[in-house]
């Protein structure tokens, strides 16, 4: 038996996970990421400091990875080669996880608007 309120709590847990995970903020187009991938990014541009790859993980999985490092080594791999064009890095800080420096962060986060004004 459904319950009478699931469609509110569905609705309340995507709005959460959007608070939570920063997916607000939109990859430019330009850069062609995937669903994952997009994830993942906003995860480090939503929130300024660095990002443990368990916080990622749980960002990014869908329930078909096991192991944590891996999955997130991964994708901030390919994130990494995609934005590369783009002067932008990710810094890793072993044993803390990933992060955008503040003025990359800023930029991203400005990213549509630089692309505007050009």
């Amino acid at each position: 038996m459904a319950c009478d309120h699931c469609d509110e709590l569905e609705e309340e847990v995507i709005q959460l996970k959007e608070k939570l995970y920063g997916r607000r903020w939109n990859a430019p187009l330009e850069v062609r990421l995937t669903r994952q991938e997009e994830e993942f990014l906003q995860c480090l541009v939503a929130f300024p400091g660095p990002r443990s790859a368990n916080y990622l993980f749980d960002a990014i999985n869908r329930g078909n990875a096991d192991d944590v490092n891996k999955l997130v080594n991964v994708i901030a791999s390919k994130v990494r080669r995609k934005l590369r064009p783009f002067a932008v890095e990710i810094t890793t800080l072993h044993g803390r996880g990933y992060l955008l420096e503040e003025p990359v962060r800023q930029r991203l986060l400005n990213w549509h608007n630089e692309q505007v004004a050009a």
